[in-house]
């Protein structure tokens, strides 16, 4: 199933008014592994103002505009002036659209390193969840198959989970894993 198709089912799934929190794990098998694990760490409120590509979101938080690029995972790129358009890079990052709009309001979650080379924040995004506890965007995106699963030291902290997701999205061949495998996608 591809991811968008994942996102569409997951948020007509929810049934929820567009100002309610959308719940992306409704049509993932099972409960989310991370689910009650948000608030290891200290967690920073911050609003989405926009959406860079698959892995990477822009957000206001304590006044500031600030890049966030998501640990643990690695997305195709959307193309640029510096790279290339990859297999199911636009679609990933629709999905991080779905999830994410411009306006909501994610929690930032730190594992050891605060910024990458590009000074972007290093977060876990963690996303409100009708009813239940936040789930972690990282994960969700691995699991529908717009990201690939990418261990970065020191900052493992979900590493295992993320590798999990990415398993099961290989065995349903979900997003990336039917759209650009077998000659197929571009």
């Amino acid at each position: 199933m591809g991811g968008i198709t994942l996102a569409l089912l997951i948020l007509t799934a929810c049934e929820t008014a567009p100002t309610d929190p959308v719940d992306p794990t409704s049509e993932l098998a099972g409960p989310s592994p991370t689910a009650g694990r948000a608030g290891t760490s200290a967690l920073v409120t911050a609003e989405v103002i926009a959406i860079v590509d698959g892995d990477t979101i822009r957000v206001l938080v304590d006044g500031r505009e600030e890049p966030v690029r998501l640990i643990g995972v690695n997305a195709p790129e959307t193309g640029g002036p510096y790279r290339d358009r990859e297999c199911y890079g636009k679609e990933a990052a629709d999905l991080v659209r779905e999830f994410v709009p411009i306006g909501s309001t994610v929690q930032l979650e730190r594992d050891q390193t605060d910024r990458d080379r590009y000074d972007r924040l290093l977060r876990y995004v963690w996303l409100p969840r009708a009813g239940g506890e936040p789930v972690l965007l990282n994960e969700v995106l691995v699991a529908g198959g717009a990201a690939r699963a990418r261990s970065y030291p020191p900052d493992t902290t979900y590493q295992t989970i993320l590798r999990d997701a990415e398993a099961t999205a290989i065995s349903r061949e979900a997003g990336q894993w039917d759209q650009c495998t077998r000659g197929r996608g571009g």
